[in-house]
């Protein structure tokens, strides 16, 4: 379900295998915790378990970060070679405090800012949490519980309805994926959401300015620096790598019509994904796509 591309190579949250894999730059696949079956299981890598891990990151020490997303933890890949709990307690709930003394409710998404302050999408308490760096909880955006679209104050009024990914920009701004509404919101330095792409409950396909685009349940987000763009995923009913580049959103990959394409299977210049879920961007300015209907990892081919 998710990918980050690091300089060892690129890890993969291989959610039905319960386990985070390592894609070496030769190609060689590797696994890094998940050889014990899926649990909620804190230790050594051999004997540690995950429960469905849907997203990653890298802290500025190098250990890896994995949204434990059914067992509504974030967990962490020690450089020691153990796996240990950052926060969540392995049951569904909303509890703001310190560690496993939180509670989520199957955190999908995550960003990782360069503070090493952590910004989970919460997605079933649709709301996005912050993470400080000794692991205690706070809300940021949204009010627990409460399912609906609806922008202002990100704590004083403003609503999501169902966050599954955040991707910070660097420069203050977070963008949200709403998969149920098919939209991406914005979440200002000032702390105000609002639309951004698409039109709330409307599914379908439609490139062009912002405020006309149409999207499919979109799932992750990627911002760009080197190419100023927003990259995103159209997971099912569209199936599609889009970008936005602040004036117009273009679908890249995939296909090009407003009626439903079902999930396939195709590489080359019409492309075809099914549900694809997770992004990643490398160095080069290559794309790595988790092609989860296809069990797949694609790549795009940079100019």
């Amino acid at each position: 379900m998710g990918v980050l591309w690091t300089p060892e190579g690129l890890y993969v949250a291989d959610a039905g295998n319960a386990a985070v894999r390592l894609i070496a730059p030769d190609g060689t696949v590797s696994t890094v915790v998940g050889f014990a079956g899926s649990g909620f299981v804190d230790g050594p890598l051999l004997t540690a378990k995950l429960l469905h891990p849907a997203a990653l990151a890298r802290d500025s020490q190098g250990r890896i970060l994995v949204a434990d997303n059914w067992n509504h933890a974030i967990r962490r890949i020690e450089r020691n070679g153990t796996l240990s709990t950052v926060v969540g307690d392995g049951t569904a709930g909303y509890r703001e405090g310190k560690g496993v003394g939180a509670q989520l409710n199957e955190p999908q998404g995550m960003w990782l800012a360069g503070d090493d302050v952590i910004y989970v999408a919460d997605k079933n308490n649709r709301v996005i949490r912050r993470v400080a760096v000794d692991g205690t909880t706070s809300l940021f955006c949204g009010q627990p519980g409460n399912n609906a679209i609806v922008d202002g104050s990100c704590l004083a009024g403003g609503l999501l309805e169902f966050p599954t990914h955040i991707v910070g920009d660097g420069a203050g701004n977070f963008y949200v994926s709403e998969w149920g509404q098919h939209v991406v919101r914005k979440i200002s330095p000032a702390g105000i959401i609002t639309a951004y792409l698409g039109q709330a409950g409307v599914m379908g396909w439609a490139d062009g300015a912002a405020n006309t685009s149409v999207l499919s349940h979109p799932s992750e987000a990627l911002w760009d620096s080197a190419r100023g763009l927003l990259w995103f995923l159209d997971h099912d009913g569209g199936n599609r790598l889009r970008d936005f580049d602040g004036t117009v959103v273009t679908t890249r990959f995939g296909p090009k019509t407003p009626t439903y394409v079902p999930g396939s299977f195709a590489d080359g210049a019409d492309s075809r994904f099914s549900y694809p879920e997770g992004l990643a961007l490398d160095g080069d300015g290559t794309l790595y796509i988790a092609d989860v209907g296809n069990n797949r990892i694609r790549r795009t081919v940079s100019n």
